[in-house]
């Protein structure tokens, strides 16, 4: 309860030292007064009475307080258009004309064997190494025969 009595006499001592008679309030610090400068063709600025209030001397400075809006966005569209290749020359490659035979089977002994073909009627038989149409017979399977073309 005491501190509470001390508190309460603190505050009204200092009431009473403010509204003691006799003594003359001070006057408030003079607050620097901004006016609008409108022109026709340009936005509203303010601008401060006194120079030596600015926050930056001779530099612009951010006001929160004015509305600020931005220009819209232009799109620059550019006309681009890729390089045509250059069309390449059509060199014909040389057809090679296909094999005209049609293998029938392979004949002999294992040691020895002979391939059949057959074109137009006509069976020819050919050995491993011997030139038949302008192929060369290389090999000869149970599978099949392998040929290589003569250059």
């Amino acid at each position: 309860m005491t501190r509470l009595a001390a508190a309460f006499l603190a505050g009204a001592f200092c009431g009473l030292v403010t509204f003691w008679p006799g003594r003359t309030p001070q006057p408030a610090p003079e607050v620097p007064r901004a006016r609008a400068i409108v022109t026709p063709s340009a936005p509203a600025t303010l601008q401060l009475a006194r120079e030596a209030d600015a926050w930056t001397a001779g530099q612009p400075h951010r006001n929160l307080f004015a509305f600020f809006e931005l220009p819209a966005p232009r799109r620059v569209v550019q006309d681009v258009r890729p390089a045509m290749p250059q069309p390449q020359p059509v060199v014909p490659q040389p057809v090679e004309p296909p094999f005209a035979y049609r293998y029938i089977g392979s004949f002999g002994p294992r040691d020895a064997p002979f391939a059949a073909f057959a074109r137009d009627g006509e069976v020819v038989n050919v050995r491993v190494g011997e030139t038949i149409g302008g192929f060369t017979l290389r090999r000869i399977d149970a599978d099949g025969v392998d040929l290589a073309r003569n250059r």
